[in-house]
């Protein structure tokens, strides 16, 4: 996103010209920036803010470190300002902890405990971070995670090597834990023509991950597959593809996951997918000028004029 080269300029120069991210208003961003300076100064820490990051200098290691502010100002935006120190405060004791101690967990009769499965953005594969991942879909990945109880880490590929059981076979443990341990909460949002989307939410950092199992995360299997979208941490959202008014569905979840995707916390991607069989396909979507675009692949076009009975309704 172009604010995201421009979020916070340095703020050691002359001027601070600060760009405002969507999930924030003026003012409310300018407050975070000052509960962020604030809570470092009160550390003793050196910093310098730059683009959507701020680099901590003076830490034990000796070496900067660059800490992304994404995750913790989408929760401050959605939480009363008289909140935000703590949820900074909080933000910043977890990730100037560096590394977890993990111990004996590289063992795999220890990690299998806590082995789950997370959705990324594919641009995580650029930050450097070695990871036992997959690619979902266009834009997705799911990557083999520790959930330990004060923090959530990756399962490094030097790990998974002295494991006695495959990639497939360490996937398939960390979704039975995401499936037996993680609940979500199940809610209707109505549109028109008596069609609905279905929500799935919690709080936990895995609920996106239901998304991997639709179908017992749903309920029921859908024949022609579901419209799914995991905008954030915290959300799936989906549709059942049964006929033409996918039509409806999919004009309410674009923008919708759009918006989403911007407030977070945790965003993961805006994009919008149909999923049959455990297989996940992009269908290209976006607001222009208030007008809704969608070039969805000719094999989603067949579907649906097949199932047009009669074609009032059909995807060119």
């Amino acid at each position: 996103m172009q604010w995201l080269r421009k979020l916070w300029s340095r703020l050691t120069g002359p001027a601070k010209t600060l760009e405002c991210p969507p999930w924030f208003k003026p003012d409310g961003y300018r407050d975070f920036v000052g509960v962020v300076e604030a809570e470092l100064k009160q550390r003793g820490l050196a910093f310098e803010m730059r683009d959507g990051s701020v680099l901590v200098k003076g830490l034990p290691a000796g070496q900067p470190c660059e800490l992304g502010l994404t995750n913790v100002s989408q929760a401050c935006a959605q939480a009363p300002r008289g909140e935000w120190p703590v949820l900074v405060r909080r933000h910043f004791d977890i990730v100037l902890k560096g590394a977890p101690d993990l111990g004996p967990i590289d063992r795999f009769e220890n990690a299998e405990k806590v082995l789950k499965v997370r959705l990324h953005p594919d641009s995580m594969l650029g930050h450097n971070t070695p990871l036992v991942h997959r690619k979902v879909a266009t834009g997705l990945i799911a990557t083999l995670v520790y959930d330990l109880p004060d923090t959530v880490t990756t399962v490094h590929p030097d790990h998974m090597k002295a494991w006695p059981v495959s990639v497939d076979e360490a996937f398939a443990i960390g979704l039975a834990h995401v499936r037996d341990e993680v609940k979500v909460e199940r809610s209707a949002v109505p549109l028109k023509d008596d069609t609905a989307l279905t929500v799935f939410s919690s709080g936990s950092f895995f609920a996106a991950s239901r998304a991997l199992m639709l179908a017992d995360t749903f309920g029921a299997e859908s024949v022609h597959g579901f419209l799914v979208g995991v905008p954030h941490r915290h959300m799936v959202v989906a549709h059942p593809v049964t006929g033409v008014d996918v039509v409806v569905a999919v004009n309410a979840m674009v923008p919708a996951l759009i918006s989403l995707h911007q407030q977070g916390p945790g965003s993961i991607t805006p994009n919008l997918y149909w999923v049959r069989a455990q297989h996940w396909v992009h269908l290209p979507a976006k607001v222009v000028d208030k007008a809704l675009q969608v070039r969805p692949p000719e094999e989603f076009v067949v579907l649906m004029n097949r199932l047009a009975d009669p074609p009032r309704q059909r995807l060119d």
